[in-house]
């Protein structure tokens, strides 16, 4: 009977300290590293944060078996909460020496991304030096302070680093100082250097484009002369046919240039139509997915 009741009672005790956070107890400790004589102070402050709007958990393991940490707090906080109202849960695992702070979609207005991971870098020096007490009071203090619209006091990371006694340190005697003339810096323009790289690109282009002017106009100047059907065509001189030939190689650039030009607006005009269409659509299911969640706000930190 007696061995009977002790597993009973083995049985009950093993439920009790395994038990997930609830409303009345936010704080799980599963690690043990939390002093019993601070558990109740840290209750008192996640429910007192609870009236104040934001339902926040905080979860202490040894290790996430595994999972990586944003895994296992999205389990958790979907565990916690609907996530339709502000809510947020922290997770620390103290043998893999991470920490995540998950953050419901509502809460994220007043708590973004970019705060919940400067919290976790800033106690770092509580959870280094084993301070778990500290790290979810300071945690919990910047929670507040998010929901109630304070600015983030994260100058410095905590444990704040002691003043210095001034009974101790000597005082620092000020050094009187010559003022100095002011430094007016002068200011000279590098010299300019000429570009003479599109000048020589022109020379180049009408070099090359006369040159093939002429090497043309020759072979019509020949060509009229050998063909019998063209004995009654006026003669050119080659100054002359050189001129037409250029002007005929000036044509036929500008007219590739213009359908390549036409062409590519076309396909511009039709591209723009197809990604008007694809914003159209994404712009619909966009505001068909909005709502309250855990669709993985937070942040996440090692130390």
């Amino acid at each position: 009977m007696k061995a009977w009741l002790a597993a009973l009672l083995l049985a009950a005790w093993t439920v009790v300290a395994h038990a997930g956070a609830t409303q009345e107890h936010p704080l799980e400790d599963a690690a043990k590293v939390v002093p019993d004589a601070d558990e109740p102070a840290l209750e008192d402050e996640l429910r007192t944060l609870r009236t104040q709007g934001v339902d926040l958990a905080v979860i202490v393991i040894n290790s996430t078996g595994g999972q990586t940490i944003e895994a296992y707090a999205r389990k958790r906080a979907k565990g916690w909460a609907t996530g339709t109202t502000p809510a947020a849960v922290f997770v620390l695992a103290v043998k893999d020496r991470k920490s995540r702070l998950e953050v419901s979609d509502p809460l994220r207005a007043k708590f973004p991304d970019a705060r919940a991971q400067s919290i976790l870098d800033n106690i770092k020096g509580y959870l280094r030096s084993s301070d778990y007490t500290g790290g979810i009071r300071a945690v919990i203090t910047e929670v507040r302070n998010g929901v109630g619209g304070v600015a983030a006091d994260l100058e410095s990371p905590h444990p704040q680093v002691d003043e210095p006694n001034p009974a101790v340190t000597p005082p620092v005697t000020a050094v009187e100082v010559a003022p100095q003339p002011a430094y007016e810096p002068t200011y000279e323009p590098p010299p300019r250097k000429r570009d003479s790289s599109v000048l020589i690109a022109v020379l180049l282009g009408g070099g090359g484009l006369l040159l093939g002017a002429f090497l043309w106009a020759r072979m019509r100047v020949a060509r009229r002369a050998t063909l019998t059907a063209n004995a009654m065509e006026p003669d050119r001189p080659v100054w002359l046919e050189t001129l037409w030939c250029v002007l005929l190689i000036i044509g036929g650039v500008l007219y590739i240039a213009a359908i390549v030009l036409m062409s590519s607006n076309n396909s511009r005009r039709s591209s723009w139509s197809s990604s008007s269409s694809g914003w159209s659509g994404g712009g619909g299911s966009s505001s068909s997915s909005g709502g309250g969640g855990w669709s993985g706000g937070g942040a996440s930190s090692g130390w």
